[in-house]
């Protein structure tokens, strides 16, 4: 596994918060964050093609999350998104309640994207 630290020292700030005051904040991150992996894999950077790897990440790091969760918790949060308009703090609440690191969580999906992206971009290229 790629060392994030020297990768991006930011990786420890992103959380996955899907709605909030620091919303904003966190989207500033995930698009410093993919811009340097954009770099690093020498791919130029784009609106289009960093909101496409934003979208995947934060699918990726949802994905890692609920892969940590107990069952019971994981068919509470389908629930939520089951609704014709999901409860995004109820969601928030359940996480941070559930016990998991979600900061260790976080970084393991973030570093599970990158190495993945740079594969795909160095077997593209």
């Amino acid at each position: 596994m790629t060392d994030t630290n020297t990768f991006s020292p930011e990786v420890g700030q992103i959380q996955p918060d899907f709605q909030g005051d620091n919303l904003k904040a966190q989207d500033e991150l995930m698009n410093q964050y993919i811009e340097k992996m954009m770099s690093e894999a020498g791919v130029r950077v784009n609106d289009r093609l960093r909101e496409d790897l934003k979208m995947k990440m934060q699918e990726a790091i949802l994905s890692e999350i609920l892969m940590n969760l107990p069952d019971y918790l994981v068919d509470k949060i389908s629930e939520l998104f089951d609704a014709a308009e999901p409860d995004f703090n109820e969601v928030q609440k359940i996480i941070q309640e559930s016990g998991i690191d979600v900061q260790s969580v976080t970084e393991k999906a973030l570093d599970e994207f990158k190495e993945n992206y740079l594969k795909n971009a160095k077997e593209e290229a």
